[in-house]
């Protein structure tokens, strides 16, 4: 479910975020939910510029290889407007992902993994098979 939802928050971002920033991690997509939903919790002056592209395959992922405050894109095109919008478009995505779970129940697959091989942490992968035929399936914490 967690690569669905990313898959999904990721075609959200291609379909209305800024085209200037690639997004990454606390970029322009999340910075505007943040300023929309807690403003107040979002120091504007401390956003920092666009960030080094990181190697996303690597398994031994460094974002401090690429960032210095740990924002990887850009979160300067950030605003509580925007961030209105894709709240909206996400809750609506969600919905739909959810009510196919709870209509086609015997799609729904969850089994234990390992997230990772080098690591002792485990998770659940839930797949489900959306009425296109294809199936969506990720990790949860």
């Amino acid at each position: 479910m967690y690569h669905a939802v990313q898959r999904t928050t990721d075609g959200i971002w291609r379909r209305m975020g800024d085209p200037r920033d690639p997004g990454g991690h606390t970029d322009s997509f999340t910075t505007s939910l943040a300023l929309y939903r807690h403003p107040g919790r979002v120091h504007i002056d401390r956003i920092p510029g666009l960030s080094k592209e990181p190697d996303w395959l690597d398994p031994d992922l460094d974002f401090s290889k690429y960032s210095t405050s740990g924002v990887i894109g850009d979160a300067r095109y950030a605003s509580a407007e925007l961030g209105s919008l894709l709240w909206a478009a996400c809750v609506e995505a969600m919905v739909s992902l959810l009510g196919e779970v709870v209509v086609h129940p015997d799609r729904v697959v969850i089994e234990p993994v390992n997230k990772w091989a080098h690591e002792e942490t485990s998770g659940t992968r839930i797949q489900v098979q959306t009425h296109s035929g294809s199936g969506e399936s990720g990790d949860l914490d």
